[in-house]
């Protein structure tokens, strides 16, 4: 998925499309380090876990990349190996077309709900470069992914919250038994993490709260 590549100044607008068409917004922070968001299926870069996310990141002195995929309801119907494929196929696209643009000495990774899928099945191989990985709410009901991040050796930070339906009590602690993985656990929290019943007080709470992870943790 990864390349180092010459890094070019260029003064075009952060909106743009690679050779296949996939859409992404770029961030250029004049960084040496890139950071990619991979957002959920409803939950888009202007919810506040992928916003605040992506301030944070500029703040810690990152370019960022959105990746903007938009899939049919078909698409879904697929294996999850396949849904991985695909959307790996449309991230790689955009990172190259990155790297054509500019050179990183650093990258990491940040995917919500859908945007752990390819994460899991490509870092569950093995790879020449091992980038921080941090997974928002990943869909651990799914065995396939399930299984995917147990065999992930890259430094990761998990957060879910155990109101969420993908939540699962014993395979969260047994990701975090792992050396590598670094789990937060919000009570109360959806799949968005929001405080449930309606808590905005809470939701505000937690909302800084895995902000201030993902500073540490980076």
């Amino acid at each position: 998925m990864l390349r180092r590549c010459e890094r070019r100044h260029f003064d075009e607008e952060n909106k743009k499309e690679t050779a296949d068409r996939i859409s992404y917004t770029h961030f250029d922070n004049d960084a040496r380090k890139l950071c990619v968001l991979l957002s959920g299926t409803n939950y888009l870069y202007d919810k506040p876990l992928m916003y605040y996310t992506n301030m944070v990141m500029l703040q810690q002195g990152y370019d960022v990349v959105q990746v903007n995929y938009a899939y049919e309801d078909s698409f879904f119907e697929q294996p999850v190996a396949g849904i991985a494929a695909n959307i790996l196929k449309d991230v790689k696209s955009v990172i190259v077309d990155v790297c054509q643009r500019g050179a990183y000495d650093d990258i990491l990774f940040v995917g919500k709900s859908l945007g752990t899928i390819p994460m899991s099945f490509h870092f569950s191989q093995k790879q020449a470069i091992h980038p921080k990985l941090i997974m928002l709410t990943p869909v651990l009901q799914t065995d396939d992914v399930y299984k995917k991040l147990l065999e992930i050796e890259n430094e990761l930070l998990l957060i879910i919250g155990d109101a969420d339906p993908h939540y699962d009590e014993q395979k969260v602690a047994t990701l975090n038994e792992k050396d590598n993985v670094t789990v937060l656990v919000i009570p109360n929290a959806n799949h968005s993490l929001d405080v449930v019943p309606n808590d905005m007080e809470q939701s505000l709470a937690s909302l800084t709260k895995v902000m201030q992870r993902i500073r540490a943790f980076m």
